[in-house]
């Protein structure tokens, strides 16, 4: 074989080696919307010297067509523009694709450095909280990576704080001018 033939047959072997490659890369690396998360609930699980400890239920939409295999990520809960807490996934799950799931995550929240938050918030009267839910999902396959989301939404503070058990009691209601309490 002459040089000539060889030198032709390696570079139509790197021509179809280097398409290969890129046609695999194009098959797992997609252009995937990130999840929709809207914060359905908080329970409390337990309080201790170091924080409070929450349970939040969170429902995900997925816009893509694909399921969405979550191995990860990270939450952060933001209430009227305060961080409030931070939470991950509390197992492994599929979030199917064109379909929604409701999904737990363990939250945890520094209670001496939200305390005067927490007190302003009390104090101001609102009877509704904006709330940003900021963070991402991290994927089984790593070429897929990392979906980061951001959703907002409201919340109204007594829903929140009945969700809230032996947290914070809410003040019970003044009488009317003019009424006896009895």
């Amino acid at each position: 074989m002459s040089s000539r033939a060889l030198h032709r047959r390696l570079l139509l072997t790197a021509l179809l080696a280097s398409t290969l490659l890129l046609g695999g890369c194009a098959l797992t690396k997609r252009n995937l919307e990130p999840p929709k998360v809207t914060l359905k609930g908080v329970t409390s699980e337990s309080m201790d010297r170091d924080g409070q400890v929450f349970r939040a239920r969170l429902l995900l939409e997925n816009p893509n067509t694909e399921d969405l295999k979550v191995v990860g990520g990270r939450v952060t809960l933001e209430l009227a523009g305060v961080s409030a807490a931070s939470a991950r996934p509390m197992e492994n799950f599929v979030l199917p694709g064109l379909d929604s799931k409701e999904v737990d995550m363990r939250v945890t929240m520094d209670l001496l450095a939200a305390l005067p938050s927490a007190l302003r918030l009390l104090t101001s009267g609102q009877t509704e909280l904006d709330y940003t839910l900021k963070g991402y999902v991290d994927l089984d396959v790593k070429a897929l990576g990392r979906l980061p989301f951001k959703s907002t939404g409201k919340v109204t503070l007594d829903n929140l704080l009945r969700q809230l058990p032996g947290l914070v009691r809410p003040a019970p209601a003044s009488p009317p001018d003019g009424a006896a309490e009895t």
